[in-house]
C-alpha cells in the first residue's frame, strides 16, 4: 500500500531584512537574545484560549529588567516584516474569479451554477467596456461563451481533480 505524503507546513515568502542576512537566521539571534534577557517564549499559550491568555498576562505582566530597548527595537523590525498569510486549501491559485466562485458556492445547488454565475458577470463587464452606444448592452450574453468559461472556472477551482475520460501520460 503506497503511504500518504505528509502535507508541508504552510508557508508565506517574506523578503529579508538585511541583504547578506536571511530573516529567519536574524529571528533565531534576536530570539537567543531575548532568552538571555529574561524571555520564556515556552510560556505562551495558545492565542485562542481565553482563559490561559489572560492568566498569563496576569503572572508576566512585570517589566524585564535587563531587556535593552535595542531588543525590542529589534525584535519589532522582525516583526513587522512578516506578511500575513492568507489562508486557502492547497492547489487553490488566487483568482479574484476562483475567489467569487467559492462566494457564490453557498447560495447555489451546484458549483458549476455559482461558476456560471461569474462567467456571467465577467462577459457582462467585458460586454459593458467594449460598448459604444446604449443599444449595444440590449444584445443577448453568448450562452456558449458563459458556459465555456464557467467549465473553465471550475477546473480552475478544483485544479487537481481528475477529469472523466483523461488519459493516463504513462
Amino acid at each position: 500500500m503506497k503511504r500518504a505524503r505528509p502535507k508541508p507546513p504552510k508557508t508565506t515568502a517574506v523578503p529579508d531584512r538585511s541583504v547578506d542576512v536571511a530573516l529567519g537566521r536574524e529571528a533565531k539571534v534576536l530570539a537567543r537574545f531575548l532568552r538571555d534577557a529574561g524571555v520564556e517564549p515556552d510560556l505562551v499559550p495558545d492565542v485562542r484560549d481565553q482563559a490561559a491568555s489572560s492568566e498569563w498576562t496576569a503572572a508576566r505582566s512585570r517589566p524585564l529588567r535587563r531587556l535593552p530597548a535595542w531588543m525590542v527595537d529589534w525584535a519589532c523590525a522582525i516583526l513587522e516584516k512578516i506578511t500575513e498569510r492568507d489562508d486557502r486549501p492547497p492547489g487553490r491559485r488566487s483568482d479574484p474569479a476562483v475567489a467569487a466562485v467559492e462566494f457564490w458556492k453557498p447560495f447555489v445547488d451546484a458549483e458549476i451554477d455559482a461558476a456560471r454565475i461569474v462567467a456571467r458577470g465577467e462577459l457582462w463587464a467585458e460586454k459593458k467596456k467594449a460598448a459604444t452606444k446604449p443599444e449595444d448592452l440590449l444584445a443577448e450574453l453568448d450562452e456558449e461563451a458563459i458556459e465555456v468559461r464557467a467549465k473553465k472556472l471550475i477546473r480552475r477551482t478544483y485544479p487537481s481533480r481528475k477529469r472523466r475520460g483523461a488519459k493516463s501520460k504513462l
